[in-house]
């Protein structure tokens, strides 16, 4: 779920804003946390990511691994989206989402089958 925190930091970030910050401003203001939150979320979930993948990547194949990863982060990112309103709810979302996550049990099911050389 790293990478739907990093979609979500991303989503947040805002470089204009971070081109404005001023060192006297993080001392002063307390408001330039909301400005710099995203940008620790972003290095800070990025990081998690290379780590954990990297991790997936000595237990099963790569192609299993990146597409569970992205099932994962598309479902996951999906879901927060409708449950903090900014994506309307509807249930062929649901069920296709659905759809995915069962693709993702079936990757993972099937994942130790394979054929390594």
């Amino acid at each position: 779920m790293m990478e739907v925190g990093w979609l979500f930091s991303l989503k947040f970030l805002s470089f204009q804003a971070i081109k404005n910050l001023r060192i006297h401003d993080l001392m002063t203001q307390p408001e330039t946390l909301k400005v710099l939150a995203p940008l620790a979320g972003y290095v800070g979930f990025g990081l998690a990511n290379i780590v954990l993948f990297n991790a997936a990547l000595r237990h099963i194949a790569a192609p299993t691994a990146f597409a569970i990863w992205m099932g994962l982060a598309l479902t996951g990112s999906t879901l927060l989206e409708m449950l903090l309103g900014s994506l309307r709810f509807s249930w062929y979302q649901i069920f296709f989402t659905a759809l995915i996550l069962a693709g993702i049990v079936g990757l993972k099911f099937t994942a130790g089958n394979e054929v390594r050389p």
